[in-house]
């Protein structure tokens, strides 16, 4: 499948092909340089910007979403990097994005800079990581209870002569596709309680785990949420 380039990803793919040669290569510096603790965007954001006074503010910030989006989709990809990056200069020009240009004549000095900022082991990790969080049928994104009155009546033509309190849990998740999915479900007390049971139990586990690892000195790595944000 041809790699595409989503519309609102463009500006940040522009302003990664705008770097000048010095520019890619003192980006690249600061990314090999990561902590172990930097992981979610706005992390890595942090450091490089104090790597790299010389940058204008809020630069950084569009450089490295547009970087971690391409490591995310080479990470999905389980593409070599050379595959990688040659699909992402094709997909370029033929985007026909007019904000979003790439001329033959600049391709290879596009292609040389990519493997730069792309080829950061740090990075390619914590890609890898995030694409093993995602390899599933479907993904959760959202969560709502709504909660009604049901009449009940004897016949059609008579008043109410009771109310059923019922509830309806909203699920939202994703497919494999970038569209959002919605399952409802009908629930009673009962039912809400056991979810919470459920929840709070899951919980517990998490922290056992999370108690583990520490003893081992090793850090849990984001969650799969906490990287899209």
């Amino acid at each position: 499948m041809p790699l595409m380039i989503p519309k609102e990803y463009a500006p940040g793919l522009a302003a990664l092909a705008s770097l000048s040669d010095s520019e890619v290569l003192s980006l690249a510096q600061a990314l090999s340089e990561l902590p172990d603790n930097a992981r979610l965007p706005k992390e890595i954001t942090e450091f490089v910007q104090g790597k790299l006074p010389e940058f204008r503010a809020g630069m950084i910030d569009g450089l490295v979403r547009a970087l971690h989006s391409l490591y995310q989709a080479r990470g999905v990809m389980e593409s070599s990097l050379d595959k990688f990056v040659d699909d992402l200069a094709d997909a370029i020009m033929s985007s026909g994005m007019q904000n979003l240009a790439l001329a033959e004549a600049d391709r290879a000095r596009f292609v040389q800079n990519m493997h730069k900022l792309l080829g950061v082991e740090a990075l390619s990790f914590l890609a890898k990581a995030n694409a093993l969080q995602a390899e599933h049928e479907r993904l959760f994104h959202d969560a709502k209870i709504l909660t009604d009155l049901r009449p009940v009546f004897h016949a059609p033509d008579d008043p109410p002569v009771d109310m059923i309190v019922e509830y309806t849990l909203k699920v939202v998740f994703h497919d494999g596709s970038r569209r959002h999915r919605e399952i409802f479900m009908a629930m009673d007390e009962n039912d809400i309680s056991r979810l919470k049971k459920a929840i709070e139990r899951a919980e517990k586990k998490a922290a056992s785990l999370k108690a583990l690892l520490n003893s081992k000195n090793l850090t849990p790595m984001p969650s799969f949420s906490e990287v899209r944000h």
